[in-house]
């Protein structure tokens, strides 16, 4: 009963999405859908994950809660794993979503990795992830975390076979070798699944693919 809305409150929940002051009382009403059973969340969660992008719709809805609830939703069912990991993504797009991601970073890395099957979406999300990691490490790269960034996108690479999500997690680990530690270069040039995708992919018929896998081999020197 306490998650029970009406026709209204569920509008506008859904007008969240395109409002720059989001408003009071349907982020009430969003709070309420936000305690749906799991099996039910998928569409909740698809308005977060468009919503998320708002820094005040995060503000509102109260940064660790809105965290913790996307991060608890990433080991439920296929479609909740997909819209929770576009939600982060999204979360990258303002300094109030990439702070709070910062502080949560092993644990969300540690639930990622766990991840060992999914289709060509959830493949694009989770490289997506990664890429946006990448980027936010070139403000004030710290080698601990490139370190273990770089060995999570070779971790993902033995089972992602999506072309799309593999290019992206080149240009991830392309950004971590311009601008990280040697010993970074290392765990890459030592990591044998990353050397045969990269040999494998020059010969992509995906002309993007194989630019950037040549680029990505030149670099460390493949």
């Amino acid at each position: 009963d306490s998650a029970k809305v009406s026709d209204g409150e569920l509008e506008m929940a859904i007008k969240l999405i395109s409002q720059k002051d989001p408003n009071d009382e349907a982020i009430e009403g969003f709070k309420k859908i936000m305690n749906w059973p799991n099996e039910k969340l998928f569409p909740v969660l698809d308005v977060m994950r468009l919503s998320v992008r708002n820094a005040e719709f995060c503000r509102k809805v109260g940064t660790s809660e809105l965290l913790e609830f996307i991060v608890l939703r990433i080991l439920t069912n296929a479609a909740n794993q997909l819209m929770s990991i576009r939600a982060l993504c999204n979360l990258m797009t303002h300094k109030i979503g990439r702070d709070l991601i910062h502080k949560k970073l092993n644990d969300i890395m540690t639930l990622i990795s766990s991840i060992q099957q999914g289709t060509a979406n959830l493949q694009n999300a989770i490289a997506t992830f990664y890429l946006s990691q990448s980027i936010a490490q070139k403000e004030l790269p710290s080698d601990d975390l490139c370190r273990m960034i770089c060995i999570e996108i070779v971790q993902f690479l033995e089972w992602a076979s999506d072309p799309e999500a593999t290019y992206r997690s080149y240009l991830a680990l392309g950004n971590f070798v311009a601008f990280n530690s040697q010993e970074t270069t290392q765990i890459l040039r030592a990591a044998k699944v990353l050397k045969d995708g990269l040999k494998s992919n020059k010969n992509s018929p995906h002309q993007k693919l194989a630019e950037i896998s040549s680029e990505l081999s030149d670099k460390l020197m493949l």
